[in-house]
């Protein structure tokens, strides 16, 4: 006796679910009870087609999720039977934690999904007045995201309208470099999720262009972080390119991001030159001059002049403001420096600033 297929067990289940016989399943695919008995019974040795499929299902699913919700049960069951080398007490561990988390997720997505309908799509180029109104939005958003892990990320993107914004796009990238002192995975995390959220977005052609280039900058910036110098030069190339082809009139973006990235890049390939002279042009018009100076400053340092280093960290401590984070990576770097020019007090002084920041 042939076992029953996948596609078989769907409709069957969606069937019982629905207390529906065969007759009735016949009845509403426009089939008659003993062809659908055929379609269905163990004997039958190849699988349903497409075509028959998706008449059966119309006929038993009276929601298009349950079908969804019916393939990954049958799916599951599989899995635990082909999956090897795992005690009884260890599968029924794994699957418990599964099914906890897919009821989390659930709960998450439907609270996003709910919480979009009352949001309307952003398809033109944003005005001052809404710039710090859609900000303030992006960092709420991003906030709900941090806790989630990245595929659930990209399922509340791809299905929350409210994440398919250019300020959450921004947010993202922002992130991504905050991370970039921290954890490069996350920070790869972040960048590519910029790039996804931006795919979704609508409005003029030159904008989104302006958009997908800023964030495809920002995945350069990690492989430059990473070491991976001539894959950063391409991804940059590519940002550039649609930087160019796009339009930001008023610049909402911040228009020091592609030379910061761009210097950080020819520090990497040991072109200082170019680097202090792209990171001189973007503390001129970058949004965070602080954040720039510390890039410069860590240029420097590779060339051990650590003299001119400490110097421009001093700079950008009156360029950070009230950036906890920037200024707690400026006292790190900085506390390295004067470590290097044995001024160890002082350099202990910074750490314990650091320190004390963090303490509850």
């Amino acid at each position: 006796m042939h076992k029953l297929t996948l596609r078989q067990l769907t409709v069957l289940i969606l069937a019982l679910w629905s207390d529906l016989g065969r007759k009735q399943i016949g009845s509403r695919a426009g089939m008659t009870q003993i062809r659908v008995s055929q379609i269905l019974t163990r004997q039958r040795k190849k699988e349903i087609d497409d075509e028959v499929y998706d008449l059966l299902l119309a006929a038993v699913a009276s929601r298009r999720g349950a079908v969804s919700l019916t393939r990954a049960f049958l799916e599951s069951l599989d899995a635990l039977e082909t999956e090897g080398g795992l005690t009884e007490e260890e599968q029924a561990g794994i699957e418990e934690e599964i099914l906890h988390g897919s009821g989390l997720l659930r709960r998450l997505l439907t609270a996003f999904a709910l919480q979009s309908r009352a949001v309307g799509p952003v398809d033109e180029y944003p005005r001052d007045l809404d710039l710090a109104v859609c900000r303030d939005q992006a960092e709420e958003r991003l906030a709900r995201l941090r806790p989630v892990d990245r595929r659930s990320r990209l399922a509340v993107v791809r299905l929350g309208r409210s994440y398919q914004q250019w300020a959450f796009v921004e947010r993202c990238c922002e992130e991504s470099v905050r991370e970039s002192w921290r954890s490069l995975r996350s920070a790869d995390d972040w960048a590519r999720l910029a790039s996804v959220a931006a795919r979704f977005l609508a409005g003029p052609e030159g904008w989104l262009e302006s958009l997908r280039g800023y964030a495809l900058a920002h995945q350069a910036n990690i492989l430059c972080v990473q070491g991976k110098l001539e894959e950063a030069e391409a991804r940059l190339d590519e940002a550039r390119a649609l930087c160019r082809a796009g339009s930001d009139p008023d610049g909402v973006l911040d228009p020091g991001v592609l030379l910061e990235v761009e210097g950080s890049l020819r520090r990497g390939q040991r072109r200082f030159e170019e680097s202090f002279s792209l990171f001189d042009r973007a503390v001129r018009v970058s949004r965070f001059p602080g954040r720039v100076l510390i890039e410069r400053a860590f240029t420097h340092e590779v060339l051990g002049d650590y003299e001119q280093a400490a110097s421009t960290l001093a700079e950008a401590e009156t360029r950070i403001g009230r950036d906890p984070q920037l200024l707690n990576l400026r006292r790190l770097r900085l506390a390295g420096v004067l470590s290097q020019l044995s001024r160890h007090a002082e350099a202990a002084e910074l750490i314990e600033e650091v320190r004390r920041s963090h303490a509850p």
